[in-house]
């Protein structure tokens, strides 16, 4: 779908009617009208209202826009739920900061002429939702996890950021951490109380909001570069002492083949030796050497050096 900045179609005949005399006014004079939306002025949209709930105190910049700053209760959805709001959690209060309200709603043309809403984690445009008590994975309709049996967040502190894009940027570096801080000395518990100390607080990256295994295992923990290292030149030692003995075995093989090649009674012994020898050169003392070569000095510059453009190890990023 192309990108409508100037569509009106959504807009009711009358609407429509105002916003060809404005151009047409606008045309005349060459100057910007207050109502077209050019210059940063508030064009004109569809009619249509939030819900409020009693408790809410509202923030909006303009009549007729469609940001939104709302001071509250715990609320994803009605005012009868879901939420702890709606069942009278005490200790459940809210900030949502949320524009375009039911963006998607009608094909992504957005909510129709008149239409009241409620707060739509699925629909809105964008939000930054910020909760004292909520049930943050469910209300965001997030993928279970590694635990598949429901590792949710529930009843506790939670901030949900949801767009079609997201970025986090850091100047100077991003980091993302999980468990207590000691800053003020013994570790901190959770928005309930709840020790978390020595708890396995994990970092879970979920593409496709899936964690269905399908044909293979789901989620899988991420590989130590410096780890894989030390993996990889151990089975570069144990690969090397198996050409080793192979080598081994074939240098016996030649011994006795040339031992067997000067037996005086059986003259044609010595053809055949010499042909075993020359193949075991060729197909296997040869080509294992060449491997060897390959491990000790190739690969190990290639991807297992620092410095080199396919070391495996990123300088980039790091993980515990």
């Amino acid at each position: 779908m192309g990108l409508k900045l100037y569509d009106i179609e959504d807009l009711n005949p009358a609407q429509q009617t105002a916003v060809g005399i404005i151009r047409s006014q606008q045309e005349q004079s060459g100057l910007v009208n207050d109502s077209t939306g050019l210059m940063n002025t508030q064009p004109i949209t569809r009619n249509f209202g939030f819900i409020r709930a009693p408790v809410e105190t509202i923030i909006q910049g303009q009549v007729e826009g469609n940001a939104q700053i709302v001071f509250g209760r715990d609320r994803p959805g009605m005012i009868m739920g879901p939420g702890y709001g709606a069942i009278g959690g005490r200790t459940a209060d809210s900030i949502d900061i949320v524009v375009g309200r039911g963006s998607s709603l009608n094909g992504g043309s957005g909510p129709s002429e008149g239409k009241v809403l409620n707060p739509n984690f699925n629909a809105d445009a964008a939000r930054i939702h910020i909760s004292q008590m909520t049930d943050i994975d469910i209300n965001f309709g997030l993928a279970p996890g590694r635990d598949l049996t429901g590792n949710r967040s529930k009843g506790k502190s939670g901030i949900g950021i949801k767009a079609d894009g997201v970025r986090i940027i850091g100047r100077e570096g991003v980091k993302i951490v999980t468990g207590p801080s000691y800053a003020s000395g013994p570790a901190e518990t959770n928005s309930r109380g709840e020790s978390i100390e020595g708890k396995n607080c994990k970092i879970e990256l979920i593409a496709g909001n899936t964690t269905a295994i399908g044909a293979g295992i789901g989620l899988q923990g991420i590989t130590k570069g410096k780890n894989l290292e030390a993996c990889l030149h151990t089975l570069i030692d144990y690969i090397n002492n198996i050409i080793d003995r192979i080598c081994q075995l074939a240098m016996i093989n030649n011994s006795f083949y040339t031992a067997l090649a000067g037996n005086a009674w059986h003259p044609h012994y010595a053809a055949a030796a010499s042909f075993a020898i020359t193949q075991l050169s060729s197909t296997c003392v040869n080509p294992l050497q060449a491997l060897r070569l390959e491990l000790t000095n190739y690969f190990q510059a290639e991807y297992l050096e620092s410095g080199s453009e396919k070391y495996i190890t990123s300088t980039n990023v790091f993980s515990t």
